[in-house]
């Protein structure tokens, strides 16, 4: 594991002395230089929480990757998304909170003939097919209705699956589509989930759990608009996780999603 070693770091952080901007800038060298332990640039980004949550509400994603590198790490994405202000939920807890909601989703999933999610389905066997067919619970459908020949529209997935061995390129989303999980591999067995942001990739994860919850991060932390193909299954994701009250600017006049949450899984909204 990488650590600084320069004399004015013996026995502070080694962004103690650092300011928003300087600090900023020795996360992209020391990023350069392959000093990338989680030790090594965790310091940066609380450094830099308060500059770079106000450049993520103007700049593009692109920047965001070059400006501030470490949030391509799993951890660190993970932990910022979980300090932000508008959110001060613990890591822990969110995955606490799906694994509460899961039995509730899959029971409604398999009730309404979406889907029949076996009971003997582990809980990430189980999210992946959440996942896969959450946008076609009855609420959504509305905005997932196929043009032309098409028996699906892409865009409105949260998440993607792609045979073993099918190239990167077929399996990225393309870039008019709204942020969302691909994989390649098997739904039900060994699958490598990933992201990618204005051709950046984001995460990689082989838990679908963790890519659920990196894929949230990713719309928080880097200020993200939930756009309309996706939106109300991101969302509804989002109030499982987070709680209704999170998401609630973004559905507060909408009473049809607010009482499925409530009436359906037992959401206080």
């Amino acid at each position: 594991m990488n650590h600084p070693t320069s004399k004015r770091r013996s026995s502070k952080p080694p962004t103690a002395a650092l300011s928003e901007k300087e600090a900023q800038e020795a996360m992209v060298v020391d990023w350069a230089a392959n000093k990338r332990s989680v030790t090594v640039m965790a310091p940066y980004l609380v450094a830099t929480r308060s500059r770079r949550n106000k450049e993520a509400q103007k700049c593009k994603s692109l920047d965001m990757f070059i400006n501030y590198p470490a949030l391509t790490i799993p951890q660190l994405l993970l932990s910022e998304f979980s300090e932000m202000d508008d959110v001060k939920i613990a890591v822990s807890v969110m995955r606490r909170n799906w694994l509460e909601k899961l039995p509730l989703i899959t029971k409604y999933i398999r009730e309404h003939s979406i889907y029949n999610i076996g009971d003997n389905f582990s809980v990430e066997q189980q999210t992946v097919m959440v996942l896969e067919n959450i946008h076609r619970l009855h609420l959504f459908q509305k905005r997932t209705k196929p043009n032309n020949n098409e028996l699906e529209v892409r865009a409105c997935r949260v998440l993607e699956i792609f045979p073993e061995n099918t190239p990167l390129a077929e399996a990225k989303p393309s870039l008019r589509d709204p942020l969302r999980i691909s994989g390649i591999g098997a739904a039900l067995g060994k699958c490598s989930f990933f992201a990618y942001c204005d051709t950046e990739p984001i995460f990689n994860s082989e838990d679908p759990i963790e890519a659920l919850l990196l894929l949230l991060a990713t719309y928080w932390v880097f200020h993200l608009t939930f756009r309309t193909p996706n939106k109300m299954p991101i969302l509804f994701l989002s109030a499982c996780i987070l709680g209704p009250i999170k998401i609630k600017s973004y559905v507060s006049r909408n009473e049809k999603f607010l009482d499925f949450c409530r009436d359906q899984f037992h959401m206080t909204v």
